[in-house]
């Protein structure tokens, strides 16, 4: 998450009064002085009700979270996590730091109505006035120190993997799918990007290279191969990873000759400070 990103999330954030920060000098803190300023919008009608039903074992659901044109918003089964990263786009589950254990856990049906035709802004600002009012979400951005990966050249001589190369297109394609990366004529600060959606932590640009880049990369698209350690299985057990599997660490180093090395550096981070289970309605 960027340092622009953060500081935007954050004055939304103040402006419903769930949070306050000092990082910003534009956040306005929980209680100041809205005199000259137009009161958040909310939603007309909010319904939360707890999925207590899911907590049974072997019990198969689904999950999702809709915005229809008409202004009504649609929460099935999602966590205040959920609703938190659905507020927040550009945060990933390990932006978020610290809360009760329950945040992650407890699932609820959300619905809620709004005016049709609402800025994606307005509509946020929407969620976030909710977050604050039923589960009484209390957060606020810090920088931390906190585990990284930095993408670095992985050669010494700066020889670059077989699957990436300088560009020469004016125009930049990019996609992706589980295992599989692809880009023309993109900068590296988008594959960084579409790699800390598939880690396990941020990832961060200390390649120093500059320039635009054709690149693909495929790797297994295992749970188990998205952290640069790979638990061994236990004796007597049939290993989850396939012997062949190739590893995301694995896919950067030998076919784009970049490395991802685990390090500790400053990134912002929402805390959750507190949060309260809602009453259903």
């Amino acid at each position: 998450m960027s340092r622009a990103d953060a500081r935007q999330a954050t004055l939304l954030l103040g402006l419903v009064g769930v949070i306050a920060t000092a990082s910003s000098p534009t956040a306005h803190a929980p209680g100041a002085s809205r005199s000259a300023q137009t009161p958040p919008p909310e939603f007309e009608i909010v319904s939360v009700r707890p999925r207590d039903d899911l907590a049974r074992p072997g019990v198969v659901f689904s999950t999702g979270i809709s915005e229809l044109p008409s202004g009504r918003l649609l929460a099935r089964a999602v966590t205040l996590l959920d609703l938190i990263l659905h507020a927040y786009p550009q945060l990933r589950p390990f932006h978020v730091l610290d809360g009760p254990r329950w945040i992650r856990v407890d699932r609820f049906d959300v619905e809620a109505l709004a005016e049709a035709g609402a800025s994606a802004e307005r509509r946020q600002t929407m969620v976030l006035r909710m977050l604050a009012d039923r589960f009484r979400l209390q957060a606020r951005f810090e920088t931390r120190l906190v585990g990284v990966y930095a993408l670095v050249v992985a050669r010494t001589d700066g020889t670059l993997g077989p699957n990436l190369r300088l560009s020469s297109l004016d125009a930049p394609y990019s996609g992706a799918e589980p295992g599989l990366i692809e880009g023309r004529g993109i900068p590296l600060s988008l594959l960084v990007e579409m790699l800390t959606v598939r880690a396990d932590r941020p990832v961060v640009d200390e390649t120093r290279l500059s320039g635009l880049f054709d690149l693909e990369l495929k790797w297994t698209p295992l749970p188990e191969l998205q952290r640069s350690v790979v638990d061994p299985p236990e004796a007597g057990t049939t290993p989850a990873v396939p012997a062949e599997a190739v590893s995301l660490f694995v896919a950067v180093e030998e076919q784009l000759g970049l490395k991802l090395e685990s390090k500790e550096a400053p990134f912002e981070m929402l805390v959750i400070q507190s949060a309260e289970r809602p009453e259903p309605n």
